[in-house]
């Protein structure tokens, strides 16, 4: 064991005592001071702590940190001593508080005569009428305000401190980006790894102000400089893209901002979004409008738009219905047969808002490498639409391919279908079968085509429209199952016929019986 003994190490000097020395403990005690004098050169007064090195400071931190590891009576005497100590400091900075106020009362009845108010609270020279418990509870919820107001003094001062670090290095990064360079391509890496690992798309939706601002703080590539006020700022928008000129008053550097890359343009890629989910532009506009996009394009620059997509779309699905034109044809073939069974259906739209349809023939069957029935004609007319503006002028939004009555779309769809068809039919020697929705015109019109062998009626069809005046119809609005059931049990019973000559249709009776079970 080691002790500090006025700056030198002592070691630990055995002596022995024994009991039948104790008168002379006195002598013995002045000969072993007088020795430590001469050793040490001493002149001052030496105690037994002081031989003992108990006035040193280091030896009682020491012998404190060893007795309270290894007994535990320190920790809870301290908390106690603290807690009396703290208790005792309020009771008499209470005690004094409490007379300036009796002498702020004395001075207030003197003038005033009258209820005296400070803080918001009446006082009296008898004080509050409460208890200790009271008392108790008012003091702990003062001294809890007191250490919460003290831990935010706290961290207002640490932030401060933070907030004072982060504008040097602020200054210091501003200052060393004006004198060195930056290499684009480690700059693309991180982007490339952000994005990646965010799992972003091309594109962000970004506040208007936060977008301004980042492209206003941004300082000049030639000079450094980051005087907003200094510079002169130019702005276009054309639909959603935005174009920002910002021009340098000190070296005079033109430099510009855009919110689209090269080769991205946001408004056709709406346009095209309302092809695809099948929105006309006022759903558009509203759903674009709702995330905070109200600067949008006018109606012919939306429609012109889509033009772009549409003429390309339409001659893709063109080439992939011959394909699976010809695909049918070679199967049918080798299957020894020469007939063709498909059916035709005709679907009005307005998604771009004017009269437009679009039909196609669909085979009644299925071919290698596709999961549904195959499109093998498909054709798209829309008619002409256009508006005054303000200065009276004609604006045309869209030309479109047919300028006749809305009712005969439908037959015009199906006559350049066939005209389509029609020889690529007479290549392979095959004949049609189709089932359209029983239009005479239609019928009258498919009549007289060499490649039609038959005509049906399409019975989904009708029984959509059979349904629709049962629903209409209050009466027979409950009976809307069973008279469905039995129709379609009628239209099974006419195919059975159709297949097997030899089934015998059901009498009248039959039939009436059949009603009345139903």
């Amino acid at each position: 064991m080691k002790f500090y003994f006025n700056g030198l190490i002592l070691l630990k000097i055995p002596i022995l005592l024994n009991f039948k020395f104790v008168n002379h403990i006195q002598i013995i005690s002045r000969v072993f001071m007088h020795i430590l004098k001469k050793i040490y050169s001493y002149t001052g007064r030496i105690s037994v702590p002081y031989i003992l090195g108990l006035t040193c400071t280091e030896n009682i931190k020491w012998l404190r940190g060893f007795v309270a590891n290894t007994y535990d009576i320190f920790n809870d005497f301290k908390v106690q001593y603290l807690a009396n100590k703290k208790l005792n400091t309020l009771i008499k900075s209470g005690k004094r508080k409490a007379d300036e106020i009796d002498k702020e009362l004395a001075t207030n009845f003197e003038f005033n005569s009258g209820n005296f108010i400070k803080a918001g609270l009446p006082l009296t020279f008898e004080g509050l009428n409460i208890d200790n418990r009271t008392a108790q509870a008012i003091t702990l919820q003062l001294e809890e305000t007191k250490i919460e107001l003290q831990n935010t003094q706290k961290k207002l001062r640490e932030s401060s401190i933070i907030i004072d670090q982060l504008h040097e290095e602020l200054e210091r990064t501003s200052s060393e980006s004006t004198n060195s360079t930056v290499d684009p391509e480690s700059v693309s890496d991180i982007i490339d790894q952000l994005i990646n690992k965010g799992k972003l798309g091309s594109s962000v939706l970004i506040s208007t102000n936060l977008y301004l601002e980042l492209v206003l703080n941004q300082l000049c590539p030639m000079c450094g400089d980051k005087e907003i006020t200094s510079r002169k700022h130019t702005i276009k928008v054309v639909g959603l893209s935005i174009h920002i000129t910002i021009i340098c008053s000190n070296c005079g550097t033109q430099i510009n901002y855009n919110n689209e890359t090269n080769g991205m343009d946001f408004s056709k890629a709406v346009a095209a979004a309302g092809l695809v989910g099948g929105m006309n532009r006022e759903e558009i506009r509203t759903i674009l409008s709702l995330i905070g996009l109200t600067r949008q394009n006018g109606i012919k620059q939306y429609f012109d738009n889509q033009d772009l997509f549409m003429a390309e779309l339409i001659e893709i699905a063109n080439k992939n219905a011959e394909q699976n034109l010809r695909t049918v044809c070679e199967l049918i073939q080798s299957q020894g047969k020469y007939i063709l069974e498909a059916s035709f259906d005709c679907s009005w739209s307005h998604v771009r808002e004017a009269m437009q349809a679009s039909g196609e023939f669909v085979f009644n069957g299925i071919i290698e490498n596709c999961s549904h029935k195959p499109i093998i004609a498909f054709h798209v007319v829309e008619k002409p639409r256009e508006y005054k503006n303000k200065n009276e002028k004609t604006i045309i939004i869209n030309k479109g391919n047919y300028n006749s009555s809305s009712k005969q779309m439908e037959h015009a769809i199906l006559i350049t279908i066939i005209d389509k068809i029609t020889p690529i039919l007479e290549e392979y020697n095959i004949v049609l079968d189709i089932a359209i929705d029983g239009d005479l015109d239609s019928n009258k019109t498919l009549a007289n085509q060499s490649i039609v062998h038959r005509i049906f009626g399409d019975l989904k069809h009708k029984s959509k429209l059979i349904r629709k005046k049962i629903v209409n119809h209050v009466k027979w609005k409950q009976f809307e199952q069973p008279i469905m059931k039995y129709y379609s049990k009628c239209v099974y019973t006419a195919i059975t016929r159709t297949a097997n000559s030899d089934t015998k249709s059901p009498t009248d009776n039959e039939l009436f019986d059949m009603q009345l079970k139903q």
